[in-house]
């Protein structure tokens, strides 16, 4: 699973997580602060890869808050869904 999420503390700005796990992602996200808000969930056959293309890409075309953690990128959510999206849709065509 790879997922989008924002912090309790980062709320009032643009400052969304990018984030994976293999196990159940439940239980992943509920080890962030309480009202942490999550705003996507894709299942994806090789998270670690698709983590890695995402960055990558985020990288050139956001904010990376590396004052918060590599994970972390400055932009607005509707440009960051639309990225993700894009990046699966790609990766998605390697896998079948």
């Amino acid at each position: 699973f790879n997922f989008i999420f924002n912090k309790e503390i980062f709320q009032k700005e643009n400052i969304y997580k990018i984030g994976r796990t293999e196990r159940g992602h439940s239980k992943r996200v509920s080890q962030y602060p309480k009202n942490s808000i999550v705003f996507n969930i894709i299942k994806v056959p090789d998270s670690k890869k698709y983590e890695n293309e995402i960055k990558k890409i985020f990288k050139k075309k956001f904010i990376q808050r590396k004052d918060i953690g590599t994970e972390d990128f400055e932009a607005n959510i509707a440009s960051i869904r639309k990225e993700i999206y894009k990046i699966v849709k790609r990766l998605d065509k390697t896998y079948k």
